[in-house]
């Protein structure tokens, strides 16, 4: 009798041992994969002279502005809420407005497995708003590139978006390419770009500057504060269609 309990629950602790963490914190920094942009010196060329070295200062304050900041995953098997971690700026006020705006770090993003629903909420106007994003946003193509970050061997995705905004008329087109760990099967990430088989520790805007996010640590398992932390913040739920149906009609009406 002892023999075989001994034997199942040696199997027990062997069996726990091996399965992935079920919560954890995943700490993010960007990183540039790109020169900076060409057009950039183009815009400075287009503003009247009396405005230039106010736009480059502001743009050295964004710049300088990207290597400190920090974004934070809170994760459980059942959802996640990745938000930027709160830090003071180097000094430019702009700067530090278009480093936040250029992220996405003025907002909060949420998905829950459980329910299927994925949020990306938003400050506007005083008011805080839950907007309903596609459960599956990206189409991804999983590739046979591989690749280890840290000590998680990772599996190389991609995804493209285009669509046609209707505001501005233009046509919008980027590739987005992501690094996922099959060890960590939940499909959490960066800035909303998850839906993978794996956790997201990489992901980023092909051949945009500052836009790729990487880990900077991984921590297993969560405190009941930080599980608290998870919930996502009450606000007016909208749809995406009606979301951008309103900043459209804003944009008009400030032509």
């Amino acid at each position: 009798m002892y023999p075989r309990f001994l034997l199942l629950a040696t199997t027990f602790l062997l069996c726990t041992l091996t399965l992935p963490a079920q919560s954890g914190q995943v700490i993010y920094k960007l990183i540039s994969t790109a020169e900076r942009h060409t057009t950039l010196d183009e815009a400075v060329k287009s503003l009247p002279p009396e405005q230039r070295e106010g736009f480059k200062t502001s743009m050295k304050g964004m710049e300088a502005e990207y290597p400190q900041m920090r974004f934070e995953l809170l994760y459980t098997s059942e959802h996640a809420q990745y938000r930027l971690i709160p830090y003071l700026p180097l000094g430019d006020e702009l700067g530090h407005i278009l480093a936040k705006s250029t992220t996405g770090a003025n907002n909060v993003y949420y998905r829950n497995t459980k329910k299927q629903e994925k949020i990306k909420q938003v400050e506007q106007t005083g008011q805080r708003i839950n907007v309903q994003m596609p459960y599956e946003e990206y189409e991804w193509a999983i590739t046979e590139e591989e690749r280890y970050i840290g000590q998680y061997a990772c599996k190389k995705a991609a995804a493209v978006v285009d669509y046609y905004e209707e505001a501005r008329e233009r046509q919008i087109y980027y590739e987005i390419e992501a690094w996922f760990t099959p060890e960590i099967p939940l499909p959490y990430g960066p800035k909303g770009m998850d839906g993978l088989p794996g956790l997201v520790l990489e992901a980023g805007v092909v051949g945009k500057p500052w836009s790729t996010f990487t880990i900077d640590s991984l921590t297993e398992g969560l405190s009941a504060e930080q599980e608290k932390d998870i919930r996502l913040k009450k606000g007016k739920t909208v749809s995406k269609k009606e979301y951008d149906a309103y900043n459209e009609q804003q944009f008009k009406s400030r032509q």
